[in-house]
């Protein structure tokens, strides 16, 4: 044997016996594989793992390769001292922090890991510190002044993005380069869930860029430094807008799709499937969906007593009337659980105890509560999106191929349906999306046709792109080339808007600040309200509209195209098979443009000056969720609810029209803001076209 193999056998081991220790069982194969190549400097760019193979236990890969470098005295390729784990929803971060709070509490008991970590933090009081940064918690400050120490910081885009583009929310002017620093230097930022944030992951790679194009006139002995101090960046997971990240994707490789504990995932990716329902003709069209919904819910539940039943849809009132109609059923019986993003952070942590929730959690490795028959959970994106729920059916309404792809993932997610399949030739996990049916008429053919000749140009122009990013790819230029006829009507076209997704919305992003009154609103929540669950309709630089709807009808061409189905489908008919989707060429078009800033050095030099007066002009915000016409791009404001100002408007309704106390009562106003500023805790962050509406309407009115 060669000293390079007896290093990896011993590295191997070494990850082995330290794993068990800390997770009570064994790696599986591809853990690994994947602490081997860490440990030797090379960093997966892509993780692409199928849907439950466990792709979170990267943090413990990471801890304990980081404890190995610190056990063999930090010779050799470092490994980056802090994990960035970085979650586009405030209730993932929670998941995750929970996850890796288990691991951090049995530290003190591996000696192995221990004695690395301590060693890498040259105090061995403080050998490793776990970091949430979320909204509806108290700011943890004391992790920025600990630079040697080991830590994972988990956030959310907000709070990390704003962080790494040196404008951290609610970080004072030394605060923001220096948490900027910890983030982007020795550091290894992994995005979760990266397909939901591909404006983020696009400037992350610009960021990625420039900080591996170390600049010339830097001296030799601060290169040496620098180079022991590596900025990692990982994707979680394939995004199908963005062409892939440079180097080689990490995938499971064929001997480790037989490891025990994942071969029935990977049986699952290759079983679900999915059905197409056309909604039925003559019914109310605003209930057409709820009523179909609820009525093969209802159904099932009846063939199948003791399923989970998932239902997702892209509006909140479509999700309500679900329940409503589920709940009339089942009166008295607590079986509908409610996921939306308009539920409050106590009102996520009550639902975890929900015996109904937990029976989606119980395929998971949960305890099965005590609850017979069927159950269902009812949600928008924050229940779509890196749950550990696993539901037997899935019913939803037609969507983008991402937001698809993210509600299949919440099917049979270990494989133990799958596997009963083979078995028994039992009936297969199956996803059933309901949508209108599109006209057939000679003029809807002849623009369907139109659409998909340009859906397929479009997409050889994207496939043939090379490189991780480039001007035509971040500005949209390509989008805009592909969409100066879409802009007609398509008849039949009643799927047009499906395109929108939902995304969350984490506070601290706010760049100014209003004081308004209004008693019966409803606060923002964490999850981003799209332009569908709002109900605004956006509109282009004319103001006409016509540009959001010219890309959904090209997006929904190419769902449509990736999913093998036509307008002349029966009801029932299956699509193609899940596990190919992204292997076709269209499907690049099927999710939304991106379109971020440039990130030049001159902006990093910008934002991260201490001294000079920092233009208000240039916000994180789009290179955190890009330019784009929803309400997920759009600014944020911060809204306070102020009594007072209700008693000073009515006191200024009560004068003559011709008294001049308005100045008075401005200034009064202003008064009582500079003497009761608002807090933290009573602002609601909203979208600003959401703001705009809401002020154009009667509601708004004195």
């Amino acid at each position: 044997m060669s000293a390079k193999t007896d290093d990896q056998h011993e590295a191997i081991e070494f990850f082995t016996r330290n794993y068990h220790a800390l997770r009570e069982r064994g790696p599986m194969a591809w853990m690994k594989r994947l602490f081997n190549d860490v440990r030797v400097g090379k960093q997966p760019r892509l993780i692409d793992l199928p849907t439950g193979a466990g792709k979170t236990e990267l943090i413990v890969v990471w801890l304990i390769a980081l404890a190995y470098h610190g056990a063999r005295g930090r010779k050799g390729t470092p490994v980056p001292r802090r994990l960035v784990w970085v979650i586009n929803r405030r209730v993932l971060v929670q998941q995750v922090f929970a996850l890796a709070k288990l691991i951090e509490e049995k530290i003190a008991d591996v000696p192995e890991v221990r004695e690395g970590l301590a060693a890498m933090s040259g105090d061995p009081k403080t050998i490793f510190r776990l970091v949430q940064l979320r909204g509806q918690i108290l700011a943890d400050t004391e992790w920025a002044t600990l630079p040697t120490v080991p830590q994972l910081v988990i956030g959310t885009v907000d709070q990390i993005g704003s962080r790494l583009f040196f404008e951290g929310y609610g970080l004072g002017k030394w605060n923001r380069p220096q948490q900027a620093a910890l983030l982007g230097v020795d550091a290894w930022v992994a995005v979760d869930e990266a397909h939901l944030v591909p404006a983020f992951v696009l400037s992350l790679r610009q960021m990625r860029s420039l900080h591996m194009e170390m600049p010339p006139k830097i001296l030799p002995k601060l290169r040496s430094i620098f180079d022991k101090l590596p900025f990692w960046l990982t994707e979680l997971s394939a995004t199908p807008g963005l062409p892939p990240p440079s180097g080689q994707p990490f995938r499971l490789e064929k001997d480790e799709e037989n490891d025990p504990r994942i071969a029935d995932r990977v049986l699952a990716a290759n079983t679900r499937r999915v059905r197409l329902a056309w909604l039925g003709k003559g019914a109310k069209a605003a209930d057409a969906l709820a009523d179909a919904l609820a009525s093969e819910a209802l159904r099932q539940a009846n063939a199948n007593p003791s399923w989970a039943i998932a239902i997702f849809v892209r509006k909140v009132k479509d999700a309500k009337k679900v329940v409503a109609r589920l709940e009339k059923k089942f009166k008295g019986q607590d079986r509908v659980c409610e996921i939306t993003g308009r539920l409050r952070g106590y009102e996520r942590e009550r639902l975890v105890r929900s015996p109904v929730f937990r029976r989606f959690l119980s395929h998971v490795g949960q305890k099965l509560p005590e609850i017979d028959g069927p159950v269902f959970l009812v949600g928008t994106a924050a229940a779509e999106v890196g749950l550990d729920a696993d539901a037997q059916s899935i019913l939803c309404d037609f969507a983008s191929l991402p937001t698809l792809l993210q509600r299949l993932g919440r099917l049979d997610r270990l494989g133990q349906q799958s596997s009963q399949c083979k078995t028994d030739g039992s009936e297969p996990p199956t996803m059933t999306i309901f949508a209108s049916r599109p006209k057939t008429s000679d003029k809807a053919r002849q623009a369907a046709k139109l659409i998909e000749a340009m859906v397929e140009q479009l997409a050889r122009q994207l496939t043939k792109h090379e490189g991780e990013f480039s001007a035509e790819l971040i500005t949209g230029s390509l989008w805009r080339n592909a969409t100066p006829e879409t802009d007609k009507k398509v008849e039949g076209d009643e799927n047009a808007d499906a395109t929108a997704e939902n995304h969350s919305q984490e506070d601290g992003a706010a760049e100014e600040t209003i004081a308004i009154n209004d008693e019966n609103s409803d606060s923002a929540d964490n999850d981003r309200a799209s332009a569908d669950e709002s109900e605004i309709e956006t509109e282009d630089a004319e103001g006409n509209g016509k540009g959001k709807k010219a890309i959904a009808k090209l997006i929904d061409g190419a769902t449509w195209k990736v999913l093998g189905v036509s307008g002349e489908a029966k009801s029932g008919t299956l699509t193609a098979p899940p596990a190919r989707w992204l292997q076709e060429s269209v499907a690049s078009v099927a999710a939304s443009p991106v379109v971020v800033p440039a990130l030049t050095r001159a902006t990093i030099e910008h934002w991260a000056a201490t001294t000079e007066a920092r233009t208000k002009y240039l916000s994180p915000h789009p290179f955190l969720y890009g330019h784009a016409l929803d309400a997920e791009s759009t600014p944020l404001v911060a809204v306070a609810f102020r009594l007072e100002i209700e008693a000073l408007r009515q006191r200024h309704t009560d004068v003559d029209e011709e008294d001049t106390e308005d100045d008075d009562n401005e200034r009064q106003l202003i008064n009582i803001f500079k003497l009761f500023p608002p807090l933290r805790a009573e602002l609601h962050h909203l979208p600003i076209i959401v703001l705009r509406e809401w002020l154009k309407s009667a509601d708004a009115r004195p």
